[in-house]
């Protein structure tokens, strides 16, 4: 996105591809779910 550009959308930084949007948001979910499972687990054995 450019600085210049008040209205950026997340869409924007994939040229309008509605497909690739979904897909890296879907990807990112896979790490970030697991990982807060794992940091969950950790934190109930620190306790």
């Amino acid at each position: 996105m450019m600085p210049q550009m008040n209205d950026g959308k997340l869409i924007d930084l994939f040229h309008g591809n509605h497909t690739t949007m979904m897909l890296s948001l879907l990807f990112s979910l896979c790490i970030f779910l697991p990982a807060l499972f794992q940091l969950t687990i950790r934190l109930k054995r620190a306790e």
